[in-house]
């Protein structure tokens, strides 16, 4: 499915523009990113499902499953973490609470760091990230206190726990009713999100942001959703999948996904946060699930540098803000792009990748992987 790799690499692009406005105030709508975050989360459940059908909790299926996801994410992300820790590390020791404002730093993200023990106790905190288990902090700063994107793979890490034990359920559904209980869930989760919302003592951002927009829990929904989107595919007829490749399709989706992108600032949160796209989101996955594309290996590259571009994409615009760099033409945003995009290849080519594959040989001749198809598939 190679357009899922390119729609892969722009997903992380919009997302780290939109971080780049937010750390630079550029003032840019970044709806965009919010949603792009949904895309990554509903495509997870989609690729895992088509990656793993027969996926279940047996023990040999369990190791390999696992395994394979801890070689896929893990590796790259430490790598990308302490370097984010150091310079935070450096950072507080050089200027204390002040270099968040050097960095950058939103204030919604740093709110409560200075009363907080964060700065004498980061060793702590940086525990909890390298464990995956930042996420499940409290509704503080500590969730985002290395480099604050990296909450979503902790949302992604919980899902590949669960995966094992999600898929056999889903075998036991009609493949036909698979689309319909897919708008159920998300019909569910707006509920959810408004009773949350709700019962909020304060319906700021913050709050927001930690109750409901990084909150596995909830966002295991659309998981779950990608993971429906697959099966009913997997029955789908001929037909379907034609009309899914139709031009007008095809057209009216992107047309919809702007339309959302634009006036979902204008929506009361957290519904412009992400919720309203879902089912648009994963209109497109399924109609660049069926879309041909020559180019192959142009698309793997689009995909494995895709992950590299989310890892250190805030570090990066963090130390542009710090050097004091000047966002104030067209051309010095496309310059910091271009430069983002061939850093991130380089990291994929000579790091990430042969440490990947390096692993994937180590750990299928200790007889711990099933299969021997253990190509760098960039999606799966």
């Amino acid at each position: 499915m190679p357009w899922l790799d390119i729609g892969r690499l722009l997903a992380a692009l919009a997302v780290a523009m939109a971080h780049l406005s937010l750390i630079f105030k550029l003032g840019w709508n970044d709806t965009w990113a919010t949603v792009a975050l949904s895309w990554f989360f509903v495509l997870s459940g989609f690729i895992m499902a088509h990656a793993h059908p027969d996926c279940r909790p047996v023990r040999k299926v369990l190791v390999d499953f696992w395994l394979r996801r801890i070689i896929r994410i893990v590796p790259a992300y430490w790598i990308f973490l302490i370097l984010s820790a150091v310079w935070f590390a450096w950072g507080i020791g050089q200027y204390g609470v002040h270099w968040f404002q050097i960095a950058g730093r939103p204030e919604f993200l740093t709110f409560d760091i200075a009363s907080s023990a964060y700065l004498s106790d980061w060793q702590t905190k940086f525990i909890d990230h390298f464990l995956f288990l930042g996420a499940f902090d409290e509704a503080s700063s500590g969730r985002y206190l290395f480099s604050p994107p990296l909450w979503s793979l902790y949302s992604e890490m919980f899902f590949y726990l669960l995966f094992p034990f999600l898929m056999p359920l889903v075998l036991y559904i009609k493949k036909e009713w698979g689309l319909s209980l897919a708008f159920v869930l998300w019909l569910a989760q707006g509920v959810i999100i408004f009773v949350c919302v709700e019962q909020l003592p304060n319906r700021d951002f913050v709050t927001t942001q930690a109750i409901i927009y990084s909150n596995p829990l909830v966002r295991l929904i659309e998981f779950v959703i990608g993971i429906l989107a697959c099966h009913w595919l997997s029955s789908a007829s001929h037909l379907a999948c034609q009309r899914l490749r139709n031009p007008i399709f095809i057209g009216m989706n992107l047309i919809a996904l702007v339309g959302i992108i634009m006036i979902a600032p204008k929506i009361p949160t957290p519904f412009n946060l992400y919720w309203i796209a879902v089912p648009l989101l994963l209109w497109n996955i399924l109609i660049l699930s069926q879309i041909k594309f020559t180019f192959t290996r142009f698309s793997v590259v689009a995909g494995g540098s895709s992950y590299i571009i989310y890892l250190i994409h805030w570090t990066l615009w963090e130390m542009a803000h710090a050097l004091d760099v000047r966002i104030d033409s067209p051309s010095v945003t496309l310059g910091l792009m271009i430069a983002l995009i061939i850093l991130s290849i380089l990291l994929w080519l000579f790091i990430d990748q042969p440490v990947r594959n390096w692993l994937y040989v180590l750990a299928r001749n200790h007889g711990l992987l099933n299969r021997r198809n253990d190509v760098d598939k960039t999606t799966g």
